[in-house]
């Protein structure tokens, strides 16, 4: 769950998250980049079966909606939570859906 935001970038060099730069056009380079790296972890997931649900509480950027969207594992997965009522049907949906009996190989 997130409010859709990637605010913070990772420094792989410590290890550590750290604030976006106050430059506003360094700023969205690394944010397209977080957005990027974003996609790239829910696609790897994915890939090796992850079920993915993804929250998009009170977030009004349509551009982090759809990188929520995608990165859930498909249109079921995803909810729009735009008020505090539609965030509980959310979790009460993944949790209906969590408690069903599934068969794996």
């Amino acid at each position: 769950m997130t409010d859709g935001e990637n605010t913070l970038r990772f420094n792989s060099g410590n290890g550590r998250h750290s604030a976006l730069s106050s430059n506003a056009a360094t700023a969205k380079t690394q944010i397209t980049k977080t957005n990027q790296d974003t996609a790239a972890i829910c696609d790897y997931m994915k890939s090796n079966k992850i079920e993915i649900f993804t929250v998009a509480f009170m977030v009004t950027d349509v551009g982090a909606k759809s990188l929520l969207e995608g990165c859930a594992s498909d249109a079921e997965h995803y909810y729009d939570a735009s008020d505090p009522e539609k965030l509980m049907a959310a979790f009460t949906g993944i949790a209906q859906s969590l408690s069903k009996v599934r068969l794996a190989r």
